[in-house]
């Protein structure tokens, strides 16, 4: 065998293998006689079947099978003639194979790029410390008091104003006529303001008095996600039926009481509460920050190349997490579309960081020993078994999956190189900014 790499740009290479002639044909009489000790042909004993009849009937299976295994262990051999560290799977094209020709075949891959670790200790980290105000603490309990709120009947007689509470009936119609599909509802309660409908239908309700009706004209986006309806001229018929009020509980005590937890008594144990669960949430949040800040230096620091096809596959899975966050958040898919489209230069930069990062965290693990132990993975399933409330060895059972185990070990060794370098770095406390 005969291998030389006919083309190199950055991580790609294109190899060039040639097999002999005598090697494709000792691996076709190898495969024959296989085939031969496998079958039972009529009138003859298994195994003793003429090899001309073999052949013969065969001939495609055999070739298949010497092409797999000449592929494989010529492509093999090939790798380490060259030192060469694939991180895909090669593209193969053949040439046609004959019993008595010698055979060769290309084979395009991408190989593990070389780390030079230039700096990853000194690093200029920010690390925003949790600060909580009582303005925050204020704003969740607001969103608590709303979500307690009762909606009562406005008693003042006057007209509908933005803001308020409305409970109304409606029935829309297309220009020819035909009832708007979904287009319909009786006390349906919208708050103006809300934008909650179309541009201009909660603009047409205000003015309105209780009992009156209107007719709303107005015309659907062109933008409008329902696409048979985008651009079409509609008709609200509407009836006003009431108008009312939010009536917010008051802060008392008692209140804080009837939330349901039984170390809450008073309103003052009900900040303290919310200000250790804000304390915690910004906790969690800013590690995570602080873990990508550190990884982001990294790369800035050690320039290195990230392979294509790599930085392909971990965009489509950041595409695909975000969408899969997009729609339980209630974006429909073409909102979804076009929130890919409008960010796909940056899933392209965060996908390649991701990979460069990936490899520069291997690098420093191999260099500063920071390899996971089997006692660091153990102590790692025991963390979470505890945090779950459950038997460490159904967590066990859950990460022996296909690929879990490993990607454990893989976020073990990354928090390991993480803490190594914050604690060579000079780290500068800064108030917590405003998360976006």
């Amino acid at each position: 065998m005969k291998s030389t790499i006919e083309a190199s740009e950055g991580l790609k290479r294109k190899l060039k293998i040639v097999v002999d002639q005598e090697n494709v044909k000792a691996a076709f009489e190898k495969q024959f006689e296989k085939i031969r000790g496998e079958v039972t042909l009529k009138g003859f004993r298994k195994g003793k079947a003429p090899l001309s009849q073999i052949k013969s009937m065969y001939k495609e299976q055999a070739t298949r099978n010497v092409v797999e295994q000449l592929v494989q262990d010529n492509y093999m051999s090939a790798l380490q003639d060259h030192n060469l560290q694939p991180i895909n799977y090669p593209k193969i094209d053949l040439d046609q194979i004959e019993e008595d020709k010698g055979f060769s075949f290309t084979a395009e891959l991408e190989v593990r790029p070389e780390v030079d670790l230039k700096k990853y200790e000194g690093l200029e980290i920010e690390k925003e410390e949790v600060t909580v105000d009582e303005s925050r603490i204020d704003d969740v309990i607001n969103q608590i008091l709303n979500s307690r709120a009762e909606r009562t009947p406005l008693l003042e007689e006057r007209p509908v104003q933005s803001g308020d509470f409305t409970d109304i009936n409606f029935e829309g119609f297309l220009s020819d006529g035909s009832p708007l599909a979904n287009g319909a509802a009786n006390n349906f309660i919208l708050e103006i303001g809300s934008n909650s409908f179309i541009p201009g239908f909660e603009d047409g309700i205000v003015g309105m008095t209780i009992g009156s009706e209107k007719t709303v004209s107005l015309t659907f986006p062109e933008d409008y996600h329902a696409t048979e309806i985008a651009g079409a001229k509609v008709d609200f018929k509407v009836t006003l039926n009431k108008i009312l009020k939010k009536s917010l509980p008051e802060l008392t005590d008692e209140f804080a009481q009837s939330l349901g937890d039984e170390k809450i008594k008073t309103v003052k144990d009900l900040k303290q509460q919310i200000k250790k669960d804000i304390e915690r949430s910004e906790s969690s949040r800013l590690e995570q920050k602080l873990q990508e800040e550190v990884l982001k230096k990294l790369v800035e620091a050690n320039p290195v190349d990230a392979p294509e096809s790599l930085v392909l596959e971990q965009k489509e899975n950041l595409k695909q997490n975000t969408t899969q966050t997009l729609k339980q958040q209630g974006m429909d898919d073409q909102g979804v579309t076009d929130y890919l489209k409008k960010w796909d230069a940056e899933f392209t930069q965060n996908a390649s960081d991701i990979i460069k990062s990936s490899f520069i965290v291997d690098a420093i693990a191999e260099k500063e020993n920071l390899i996971p132990t089997v006692k660091d993975v153990e102590n790692r399933l025991a963390e979470l078994a505890q945090g779950a409330g459950m038997p460490v060895e159904e967590v066990r059972k859950f990460y022996n999956e296909p690929g879990k185990l490993d990607s454990l070990r893989y976020r073990l060794l990354e928090t390991k190189v993480i803490d190594f370098v914050i604690a060579k770095a000079n780290v500068k406390s800064v108030p917590a900014k405003t998360a976006e």
